[in-house]
């Protein structure tokens, strides 16, 4: 199977850009395959940073949280 951090070094950035820039809610599988590792939150915080990036909890899709 071929994931996004396959295609190019830089393809995950792409695309974390593109959604931001269009407001899309991601789920957590969806970083996951993009970041090469799952996010989590710590204890009673609802973001969860990697580089400069910063994902925050807004709800549900489907039981992903998005």
């Amino acid at each position: 199977m071929t994931t996004a951090r396959s295609l190019h070094p830089l393809h995950h950035l792409e695309v974390l850009e593109k959604a931001c820039a269009a407001s899309w809610q991601l789920t957590t599988e969806e970083l996951e395959q993009l970041l090469g590792v799952k996010p989590q939150c710590q204890a009673h915080e609802t973001s969860y940073r990697c580089g400069e990036w910063c994902f925050t909890k807004v709800g549900k899709v489907g039981h992903q949280t998005a």
